[in-house]
């Protein structure tokens, strides 16, 4: 009874934070990243809502 309380409890420690430390740290950044660098881009867009009329955008029509 004791043992399998034992076993149980070590390989189930180093086993679960090894595997979602690694593959989580440098993937996760990694997404973010690439739909940032899109997101930019889009700035231009706030612009165009303020435009003047006269400027040929008339987003109001």
């Amino acid at each position: 009874m004791y043992w399998r309380g034992w076993s149980c409890s070590g390989p189930t420690g180093p086993t679960a934070p090894t595997v979602p430390t690694a593959p989580t740290g440098p993937t996760a950044p990694t997404d973010p990243t690439d739909r940032t660098g899109r997101g930019r881009p889009r700035s231009p867009g706030p612009p165009r809502s303020p435009g003047p009329p006269g400027s040929g955008w008339s987003p109001a029509r």
